[in-house]
């Protein structure tokens, strides 16, 4: 029977020798160990795939280097410091807290899921790794700190997103490769259970002490190593031809250049070095199409899809035809007025099409605030409210009307700092009173229910416009989910709405079902706004508002109760006006003449409006660049 060593607990990391595959991750992370221009690496993979395990395998890999977390949860005063309460009042001076980033001078501060983070907070703690000093302006502490440390970060891209400009700030950034080798996949778990069963032995026969005086013999070369002359043109047409942004790519993939040649033993980094560099630093600065490219195909469907390619295409461009030929014959439908002769002809059932998705891409911020007060900068991954139970993140404080439950320690004791002199202490450090006293205001997220009205009907196969509407649905319904979000989908179509989405986090089901509908048939919207609107009312609440996103083009034909469509749709929009629900209109309409009648919805439920066209992110910057450059 196996029994536990309690003179001996285990507290030995696992070692950075015995971590299977993964050479391009090693490799970036031994290159920011032994570079001291290196401040921050990001590791992106997939979860379960061994991130924070290589992470934590550097644990004093070299003496003195540690690994110290910043949890997720961390407040500011956390992180960067603040007042020292208990050490203020007993000693009656300001005294300043220590904080996280002091706590990791030179060692590594490890960042997982670093998505889930105050983009705000991320962006300060890298500009303190390469300032290598931050300033404390907060209650009454007002200091300059040194700090020298290096920030490796985690996250799992399927789960969201950083922007831009935090992404730029990475000096390296590296993927975890899925393991698909069956062989590496049973000695990754052979190993973990070894080391499970039996640690010490294990770190004792997967030692890192080679390793470790390779990396301080190489650390300390690290300076010395030179970039030939010609390598800077190289690296500069790199930059431009790959569309990097700013200049920091240039100096990440030197920096890393340096650092590759050390590890090899060179004083004069070479090609090699500089293709490492390359890979690592430029991936993800890169504003180039080679995001755009299709995924590849596996070998048992690249012959199909190439042997239906030519078919595929014929049919497209007799789809493009049939839709530009029956456009006329479906112009009924897409008048308010029903045709006068529509009971007495027989008239067939109008031919459905199925259309393809269109290409996604980053959308605009469309969804409107929950608070009427605009927060500066992005509302965040999730809708923010004031709690009301005490939970959440603390961003202020105020003067309390009735019982406090949570007090703002930190204001009260500032409110009562000036008239300390003139209160009796009676053997007390601080003296309160009732007018003292500041309450907490908290900030918490949550999540938003997200339900997409989408039209259906044949009006949408005009112009091929259901192929541009499926890709922006597939665009949002992606941004929603990595948001944290709940999404639905409701179609409306011949006579009916219908929701083939139930409100779920699943957006590969959503893209089947996409993929899968038809487009067909009269516009029943008058029904798809009462069928939404059943649908969200349990989600309404004080604090909670869903959102509905109309696609339209603002046609209405199809009555629900009154015989005449238009004024039927107008007198149910003004009924949702207060209804608690927050609506955003997308008008797809794309032809040359325009009704507008999508438009005069959204004035009539006093709500967001978006063309279709707009919500692409990078056409927008595109046109905003356009009209300053006329200017």
């Amino acid at each position: 029977m196996d029994t536990f060593d309690f003179q001996h607990p285990v507290v030995c990391r696992y070692p950075f020798s015995a971590v299977v595959g993964c050479e391009e991750v090693k490799e970036a992370l031994k290159c920011a160990l032994v570079s001291d221009k290196i401040y921050s690496v990001l590791i992106c993979g997939p979860a379960g795939s061994g991130k924070t395990t290589i992470v934590r395998s550097l644990d004093g890999i070299i003496p003195g280097i540690h690994i110290i977390s910043l949890p997720i949860n961390a407040t500011e005063d956390q992180i960067f410091g603040s007042i020292d309460f208990e050490n203020t009042i007993c000693s009656g001076k300001l005294q300043s807290s220590k904080s996280i980033l002091e706590r990791a001078e030179n060692n590594i501060v490890l960042i997982e899921n670093i998505h889930l983070l105050s983009e705000n907070v991320v962006n300060q703690v890298l500009n303190c790794s390469m300032d290598e000093k931050y300033f404390v302006e907060r209650d009454g502490v007002s200091q300059t700190r040194s700090c020298k440390f290096m920030v490796i970060a985690t996250m799992d891209a399927e789960e969201g997103k950083l922007s831009e400009h935090i992404l730029d700030r990475f000096d390296i950034c590296v993927f975890m490769p899925r393991v698909e080798d069956e062989t590496q996949r049973k000695e990754i778990v052979k190993r973990r259970l070894e080391f499970e069963k039996s640690p010490h032995t294990f770190c004792d026969t997967y030692c890192d002490d080679d390793l470790s005086a390779h990396l301080i013999k190489c650390r300390s070369e690290c300076s010395n190593v030179t970039i030939p002359e010609g390598y800077f043109d190289a690296i500069a047409d790199i930059c431009n031809e790959l569309g990097v942004k700013g200049h920091r790519g240039d100096l990440s993939v030197i920096h890393a250049s340096c650092g590759f040649a050390a590890l090899a033993g060179r004083d004069c980094a070479d090609l090699s070095d500089l293709k490492k560099s390359v890979a690592v630093c430029l991936q993800h600065r890169r504003t180039d199409d080679a995001d755009n490219e299709p995924p590849p195909m596996s070998e048992d469907t690249q012959d199909s899809e190439n042997e239906e390619s030519n078919n595929s295409q014929e049919n497209e461009s007799n789809s493009q035809e049939n839709t530009e030929s029956s456009s006329e014959t479906n112009q009924s439908e897409n008048n308010d007025e029903p045709l006068e002769n529509s009971e007495s002809q027989p008239t067939s059932e109008p031919s459905e099409n199925v259309f393809v998705i269109g290409n996604e891409f980053k959308p605009t911020e469309y969804i409107p605030d929950l608070n009427k007060i605009n927060l500066k900068g992005r509302s965040g991954r999730q809708d923010k409210t004031i709690s009301s139970d005490h939970t959440g993140r603390c961003i202020g404080y105020t003067i309390p009307k009735e019982k406090i439950f949570d007090i703002a320690l930190c204001a009260t004791i500032r409110a009562a700092a000036p008239y300390q002199i003139q209160r009796d202490h009676r053997d007390l450090a601080v003296v309160l009173e009732k007018s003292d006293f500041r309450e907490k205001i908290r900030e918490k997220r949550q999540s938003t229910k997200i339900l997409f009205l989408v039209d259906g009907s044949g009006s949408m196969g005009a112009n091929n416009r259901m192929i541009a509407v499926k890709g922006a649905i597939i665009s949002m319904l992606k941004d929603a989910y990595q948001r944290r979000n709940d999404v639905g989908l409701v179609v409306f179509r011949k006579d009916t709405a219908e929701e083939i989405l139930p409100l779920t986090r699943s957006v590969s089901k959503a893209y089947q079902l996409l993929s899968e509908l038809p487009t067909g048939g009269r516009t029943p919207l008058t029904h798809g706004l009462i069928k939404s609107y059943e649908i969200l009312k349990p989600y309404i609440s004080s604090d909670s508002k869903p959102v509905l996103v109309i696609l339209t083009d603002g046609r209405n034909n199809v009555s629900y109760a009154s015989p005449d469509p238009r004024s039927e749709l107008i007198s149910v929009a003004e009924s949702l006006v207060d209804c608690g629900i927050r609506f955003v209109v997308v008008d797809t309409e794309i032809s040359f003449m325009k009704f507008n009648l999508a438009l005069q919805l959204a004035r009539v439920l006093n709500c967001a409006y978006v063309r279709l066209e707009s919500l692409n992110a990078e056409n927008l910057q595109m046109s905003i660049r356009t009209v300053i450059k006329d200017m």
